[in-house]
């Protein structure tokens, strides 16, 4: 499965006021998703090196286990997916040839909106290894490139018109493992 999306990392203050600005519009949303991302990788976090994300997703009750391959770290990202059965959350588990240790968890709270058909804006909280972020996505299928590249053009200017420290960002597993690369223990 493909992925397409345009995100951005912005301070608290543009995240709520452009998330009233979308429920004020009274575009159909969703009340609060909570995402639990446990990652995995080597020891050495050699997926994690070549631009692959190993992660068992926790929504309520129902795991989920992806295999993510990056193919674009900017703004406008193209991820594929590879899902895979989960029935209980493990320490290690074995990937290819590779014993997969749990690295730690990203917490997600997420609200979203519709567009148009094929296209979502989601706010998401994220909060791993003593971080919080605020992050909003543009996700969009494929036959809806056209739309989504409006949307992001809209929403590139609102939000660096409210926001100065806005910036285009990379996936949340990379925000992760660069936390935990630089963490002592």
């Amino acid at each position: 499965m493909e992925e397409r999306e345009y995100k951005w990392l912005v301070q608290k203050p543009a995240f709520y006021e452009l998330h009233r600005k979308f429920e004020a519009a009274g575009y159909a949303g969703s009340g609060r998703i909570l995402q639990l991302n446990y990652y995995y990788d080597t020891p050495d976090l050699d997926y994690d090196r070549a631009g692959i994300t190993i992660r068992i997703r926790q929504i309520e009750d129902r795991l989920t286990g992806t295999v993510k391959t990056h193919t674009s770290g900017s703004g406008s990202g193209l991820s594929l997916e590879n899902c895979f059965k989960v029935h209980r959350l493990p320490a290690s588990f074995n990937y290819k040839s590779d014993n997969l240790l749990f690295q730690g968890q990203l917490v997600t709270e997420r609200r979203l909106f519709q567009l148009t058909d094929g296209v979502t804006v989601c706010f998401d909280k994220n909060y791993y290894l003593g971080c919080l972020d605020y992050e909003i996505e543009l996700e969009y299928a494929a036959e809806r490139e056209t739309a989504a590249f409006n949307w992001y053009t809209a929403l590139c200017e609102y939000i660096k018109k409210h926001d100065r420290d806005t910036r285009i960002c990379r996936s949340k597993s990379d925000r992760f493992f660069r936390v935990k690369k630089n963490m002592l223990f």
